[in-house]
């Protein structure tokens, strides 16, 4: 296991989690939302093939459209 955190809060998950791993099991869908993973805004074709590591830093957001 390592720990990362999501948002200002710790989460345990598995040494093979992915990033889309970890958004499902927050409840997240990857497609309704931007991750800013280490600093780093990911695209979503990225969120299947980064594997998280020992604390690795994201920002979950969803995006809101309106003036």
């Amino acid at each position: 296991m390592v720990t990362v955190t999501a948002n200002g809060k710790k989460f345990s998950v598995d040494e093979s989690a992915t990033i889309a791993q970890l958004l499902g099991e927050l409840g997240w869908k990857p497609t309704q939302v931007v991750v800013e993973y280490n600093g780093r805004v990911l695209l979503r074709d990225e969120f299947h093939h980064t594997k998280l590591q020992e604390g690795d830093r994201l920002e979950i957001v969803v995006p809101v459209a309106g003036g």
